[in-house]
């Protein structure tokens, strides 16, 4: 890298730092809204997980007599459970 190079970089990198501590309400409003709109979609994935291992734990327990009969034709575990994992996803 050539010194015009650096000297374009470290100019860019004195913009934004300036850009940010110029105005530290305006980046305390854009941390806020991060906060916020992570907070939501932490919430809203947890709610996903939990939904889906409902699903999937109902349907286990609702078709476990179609499971042994696959575990006893020599599926695997995995092959056994497949429908059931996909319809709870």
């Amino acid at each position: 890298m050539g010194q015009r190079e650096a000297a374009v970089q470290l100019t860019m990198v004195a913009a934004a730092l300036r850009g940010v501590f110029a105005a530290p309400a305006a980046a305390a409003a854009v941390l806020a809204d991060l906060v916020a709109v992570s907070g939501i979609v932490i919430g809203e994935t947890m709610t996903a997980a939990i939904l889906t291992g409902r699903r999937l734990a109902e349907g286990l327990a609702r078709r476990r007599d179609e499971i042994e009969a696959w575990l006893a034709l020599g599926a695997t575990s995995r092959q056994a459970v497949r429908d059931i994992a996909r319809r709870g996803v």
